[in-house]
């Protein structure tokens, strides 16, 4: 793995940018309390609104005292942008000036002069990658990020970007209802020593233990509405997650436990990334962290899987 010494969880953020409906104080009190017990890996994200300045002020005194005390992961390239057609606000803006201005107000939001990893968030089209790589080499070399690294990337796109800056890291949707990665990207991953982060570790909640057999969210809520939560998308995986369960039930654990376990436990080694809203989940975390999955465990839980369709993470950006 490239970079320092990781914990075994990375904290998400993007819940501080009250796109689920949840409370902040709570989420501001469950990061308060995942970082006092190690849990100093964070992720965030120029496109996630307030959740920098939040973990700014947050956090600030140990910043201040000692940078080094966090691990701060940011994203940029994602503007907020509604392109001609598509269903969501953002599209990918990969050109350098963006990237770069995106960087900087990270940095003053955050309130420190350099990020650990800097990532491109999505894919631009738009851009040529060694367009794109080269700027990122940059920040590197100017100091203003540790290490680079890119989200929801093919293959062939990484491999295009390693021809012009150093690769450190990748973030990808991974859960046991997001298991496309393991064919190509998590192997390429492995053979060229890149961190990889995997987000959606609950699968957007289905893993939660929190859904019903009807959807039920908030009218601010991203997934009200969206095709993976509703008809028969919803319908499937929720009765999947209640056979995962039974499983997570002989363990004595939670399904979001359970969950994070199976997805820390895969041959490439990956980083769940788990948004955190309530003081007890930084509890589940632990849980899950201690959890000895057997192969018997994961030769079924892989087959109930396999019964529910595949997120579809495509459609976020367009």
């Amino acid at each position: 793995m490239t970079g320092p010494s990781l914990p075994p969880v990375c904290l998400g953020t993007y819940t501080l940018a009250a796109a689920w409906g949840s409370d902040l104080d709570s989420s501001r009190a469950a990061l308060r309390r995942g970082v006092s017990e190690g849990l100093v890996f964070l992720d965030t994200a120029h496109a996630y609104g307030r959740a920098e300045s939040i973990l700014g002020e947050l956090f600030s005194r140990e910043l201040v005292a000692d940078r080094d005390s966090l691990v701060l992961c940011s994203k940029g390239g994602l503007e907020l942008r509604r392109r001609e057609g598509s269903a969501t606000p953002f599209a990918p803006n990969s050109r350098p000036a963006f990237l770069r201005a995106s960087l900087t107000k990270s940095l003053s939001r955050l309130g420190v002069e350099h990020l650990d990893y800097y990532l491109v968030h999505w894919y631009d089209p738009d851009v040529a990658l060694a367009e794109v790589a080269g700027a990122m080499q940059s920040f590197v070399d100017e100091g203003l990020t540790r290490y680079v690294g890119v989200s929801n990337y093919t293959v062939e796109q990484m491999t295009t970007f390693r021809q012009t800056a150093q690769l450190d890291a990748i973030q990808v949707p991974y859960s046991l209802f997001s298991r496309g990665v393991e064919d190509e990207v998590l192997p390429f991953a492995r053979r060229n020593a890149i961190m990889v982060m995997g987000y959606a570790a609950l699968a957007q909640g289905f893993l939660s233990g929190t859904f019903g057999p009807e959807p039920a969210f908030a009218e601010n809520d991203f997934r009200r509405g969206a095709p993976d939560f509703s008809g028969e998308r919803y319908a499937t995986r929720v009765q999947a997650a209640g056979k995962l369960a039974v499983i997570a039930q002989r363990h004595g654990v939670g399904l979001a436990d359970l969950a994070v376990a199976w997805a820390a436990s895969g041959a490439a080694p990956v980083v769940p990334l788990v948004g955190v809203q309530a003081p007890a989940h930084i509890d589940a975390i632990r849980t899950a962290m201690r959890l000895k999955l057997t192969a018997d465990d994961l030769i079924e839980m892989r087959a109930i899987a396999q019964s529910a369709p595949e997120m579809d993470f495509a459609g976020l950006v367009s």
